[in-house]
């Protein structure tokens, strides 16, 4: 078996497999965004695209973990999280709750960028030990990232309030709390992590 943080060839592979898909899932979603704004003119869900954009960004630089979980259940939790890509802008016009919808976006994207800069490269996908972090909003809220995630989604749903997005941000969001439940019992088994925040697993 392979110490921490050394990856066989295979692990290495998924890993390339899995940047790859996501850049191209994410590429899907921008492209419809950007095609919804030149079709009505309103720049619908570009904080949504933002924030997913410096996530996926993030996850292909992200430095290789002390230690990462391998086990299937993990994997599968963390991609049913980015079932968001799959969401869809509508067409119409503006509402007010579309104008608010986008301004949550924004202040979701805000606050992760925040989260992110606080993180660093110590950012994954699967839960994972890359150091811990308690500082800036770490220091305030225990999982500032995903609070941050769900704030920009619900806006991105109040803007476009389509059945498809629903469904989709819904799936997304029980994949995300599970998601921390798994985090938070891999870095459990380190008694300084019980006393920080999880969110650098990401």
């Amino acid at each position: 078996m392979p110490a921490p943080g050394k990856d066989n060839w295979l692990t290495v592979a998924g890993r390339i497999a899995l940047s790859v898909a996501l850049a191209a899932l994410w590429l899907f979603f921008a492209w419809s965004s950007v095609a919804a704004w030149h079709k009505n003119g309103r720049p619908s869900g570009l904080g949504a695209v933002a924030l997913e954009l410096l996530l996926v960004v993030l996850f292909i630089v992200r430095r290789a973990p002390k230690e990462s979980s391998q086990l299937p259940l993990d994997w599968v939790v963390t991609i049913g999280a980015f079932a968001v890509l799959a969401a869809r802008p509508i067409s119409g016009d503006p509402t007010a709750a579309s104008w608010i919808g986008e301004g949550l976006q924004f202040v979701g994207v805000a606050g992760a960028a925040w989260s992110l800069l606080a993180l660093g490269r110590s950012f994954g996908i699967v839960p994972a030990n890359r150091g811990l972090r308690t500082g800036g909003p770490y220091a305030l809220v225990r999982h500032p990232l995903y609070a941050f995630y769900f704030v920009s989604w619900t806006g991105y749903v109040l803007e476009n309030p389509a059945a498809r997005n629903i469904l989709v941000f819904s799936a997304a969001f029980v994949f995300q709390l599970l998601r921390m439940h798994r985090e938070e019992l891999f870095l459990a088994r380190d008694t300084a992590s019980c006393r920080a925040s999880t969110d650098g697993a990401y």
